[in-house]
């Protein structure tokens, strides 16, 4: 009998430990929006080109932004309230009508379920084959993109001030937590535990993992719709209606903040050396040190409510409501645009081997392919130091690729010993 239940504990044990990590963070490229937990918007790939490799017309615009599964299949959520999982090649896979309409993005979980809110008050599961899972009510419309913590759990807001957390396996609730105002904010995770969002009642608030309020930080400079992003350090970045942009240190205090022209509803993006990007409705994308000083900005002819995505390289993609999509170097001029006719609000989303992926107000889904053009031919110069040795040489070879923002190459040269001295 002893040996029976020490094995039956052993399973249960086993079942319940797969039970708690089955539904993680997809191990993706970009598994939600602006990928990580930290809502950093840092991509693993780079040098995205401008040439088109194809398109995806769906029934309703698209202002949320794509997702990418482990398998390179993009799925988004269209205002004709169906969510779309759409094959590498650009071939659909299969569509669920969920009734989504607005920013609200998906999350992949890593046993292949896709979360997403919506605006019939309903949170979905959705199976990798397209079929529910399950679905819960919540008590608002959700206009928030979900997150998975650590643990698996569902976090989302909702329109009705009320903020969640959600039991993956059955969408039973774990806690809710009551704001000040409206939530269309995305949660950012910390590593601690906490999870940070904004509030249209002009608050960023910080909750511990059960629920209970840490802190709330309210500057008075109006709603932030914005979601925010977690810098290496911890600073939390995001900014405001009221024309800021604010870097708050992770006990609730403020660090500084940034004037702009106008509203910001452009999520942040920080960059592997920190730099902040986000856009305004100004009609300019600006970048910011971690001091908080403004590196420079780039004018749009319209607003910039997408959330810049950043590669590898350091280039930043956005999308603008005057119909480009721009492509930028680390230093803020352009490598390329491509004009899609239609406002775009989406935000962009960076695949594999640097595909890019957005969404336009036509309804369609973009996929930019990875820059495969070779560079200029080198150019090799006399560096000015000299050998009597006849198998070697000295000299310097650069060549560069600036549509990709690639702009140092290294070259190995072979050489053999030649009888005629200055032949090579």
């Amino acid at each position: 009998m002893k040996r029976i239940s020490h094995a039956s504990l052993l399973m249960l044990v086993l079942v319940l430990c797969a039970s708690t990590t089955r539904a993680q963070l997809a191990n993706s490229c970009w598994p939600k929006f602006h990928r990580d937990l930290s809502n950093t918007g840092q991509g693993l790939y780079g040098g995205t080109g401008s040439d088109l490799t194809w398109t995806y017309l769906t029934g309703g615009a698209i202002r949320s932004a794509p997702v990418i599964g482990p398998d390179g299949t993009a799925y988004v959520a269209s205002d004709d309230g169906r969510l779309y999982a759409i094959a590498g090649d650009g071939s659909s896979r299969w569509s669920y009508y969920c009734k989504c309409q607005g920013s609200a993005s998906p999350v992949l979980a890593s046993d292949g379920t896709i979360y997403l809110g919506s605006s019939d008050k309903y949170l979905y599961a959705i199976r990798a084959d397209g079929t529910l899972k399950w679905k819960r009510l919540l008590s608002g419309r959700i206009d928030s993109s979900v997150t998975l913590g650590p643990d698996g759990t569902i976090y989302c807001g909702c329109l009705d001030y009320k903020f969640y957390a959600i039991n993956p396996l059955d969408g039973s609730q774990r806690w809710v937590f009551t704001a000040g105002g409206a939530i269309s904010s995305s949660p950012a995770l910390g590593s601690d535990g906490a999870v940070y969002f904004g509030c249209q009642d002009g608050s960023l608030y910080a909750l511990n993992s059960t629920g209970s309020q840490r802190w709330r930080f309210s500057p008075g400079s109006g709603a932030f719709r914005t979601s925010p992003a977690i810098g290496p350090d911890g600073t939390l970045y995001l900014g405001a209606a009221g024309g800021y942009f604010y870097a708050v240190r992770s006990n609730g205090t403020q660090k500084w903040r940034v004037a702009t022209g106008s509203d910001v509803r452009s999520s942040a993006a920080v960059s592997s050396n920190g730099t902040i990007f986000f856009g305004c409705r100004d009609h300019k994308l600006y970048a910011v040190s971690p001091l908080g000083v403004v590196q420079w900005t780039f004018a749009a002819s319209h607003y910039v409510d997408s959330s810049p995505a950043v590669g590898i390289d350091g280039g930043v993609y956005f999308g603008s409501s005057d119909g480009r999509l721009y492509s930028l170097n680390p230093d803020g001029t352009e490598r390329w645009r491509y004009d899609v006719g239609a406002p775009i609000t989406s935000s962009p989303a960076i695949g594999p081997a640097g595909a890019l992926f957005l969404g336009a107000d036509n309804g369609s889904l973009y996929c930019f392919a990875a820059d495969d053009t070779p560079p200029e031919a080198p150019v090799v110069a006399d560096d000015g130091a000299f050998t009597s040795q006849l198998d070697r040489m000295h000299g310097t070879w650069s060549a560069a690729d600036p549509e990709s923002g690639v702009f140092s190459y290294e070259y190995c040269i072979g050489t053999a010993l030649i009888r005629h001295q200055n032949s090579f």
